[in-house]
């Protein structure tokens, strides 16, 4: 089943492409047997493990531009969000200090880097062709947690507390990739790229806690945790598709 998907794709993409494009642009050369020339665009697409089309490169949307028949540009972004917001009770049978807990719960996450990769094709005049790649890495995330408890004893108040966690994460370096692309038709190709990652990391860390126990008052607490250091991060080999324009 998961192998008649990915037929089915190509086929589609085989089909349409040369409708889509049957009209020639003006910049491109109609000698060329595949799509890389000087001002030619292709948007590109990850062939998952479930044989389905997704972000390449773990963009959301990547795009790539010619400068000339052996260089380009690629650039993308990715954006991760996540909002989580739960509010619950917890019930303590058999326990008259601790009768129940009203909790709530809200998360809120943000990821973005950004990988702009400079590619260069050593040959440009055949349908089977190497690239290497190399740009600036860019990462970005921000992570908030707000964790509120309130304990009751027989309609008593006596817990309360609210603690607010928040993560932020910068990273800088240089992102390294290399591969091999295959035309099928002018305007479609298959690739297989293999890429790493070296940069610099920052995290910073910030937690409070303040509330009030009936037992020994009111308390607030501050913390504030930094690291660094340098990582290497290797993707493993990923498999797409290009559609060019």
């Amino acid at each position: 089943m998961k192998k008649s998907k990915i037929i089915l794709i190509l086929f589609l993409l085989f089909s349409i492409a040369p409708n889509l494009f049957s009209q020639q642009n003006s910049n491109s050369d109609s000698t060329t047997i595949n799509g890389l020339y000087k001002g030619s665009w292709s948007m590109q697409f990850k062939i998952n493990s479930s044989f389905t089309l997704g972000s390449f490169n773990g963009s959301n949307l990547a795009l790539k531009y010619h400068f000339t028949k052996r260089s380009a540009i690629r650039f993308g972004i990715t954006l991760k969000t996540r909002y989580m917001d739960n509010d619950y009770d917890a019930v303590y049978d058999g326990k008259p200090d601790m009768t129940d807990e009203d909790i709530a719960n809200s998360r809120d996450d943000l990821y973005v880097t950004f990988k702009p990769l400079y590619l260069f094709y050593p040959m440009t005049e055949k349908p089977v062709l190497l690239f290497l790649g190399i740009g600036p890495y860019f990462q970005y995330g921000r992570y908030k947690n707000q964790y509120k408890r309130n304990r009751n004893n027989a309609d008593t108040l006596v817990y309360i507390s609210d603690e607010n966690l928040t993560n932020y994460r910068y990273g800088l370096g240089v992102s390294f990739v290399g591969g091999v692309e295959i035309f099928v038709t002018k305007y479609l190709s298959l690739h297989a790229e293999y890429g790493s990652n070296f940069y610099y990391s920052y995290n910073e860390e910030k937690k409070e806690k303040n509330g009030e126990d009936i037992i020994s008052g009111k308390f607030n607490t501050k913390t504030k945790k930094t690291s660094d250091g340098y990582n290497f991060s290797a993707n493993s080999v990923m498999f797409g598709v290009s559609l060019y324009f």
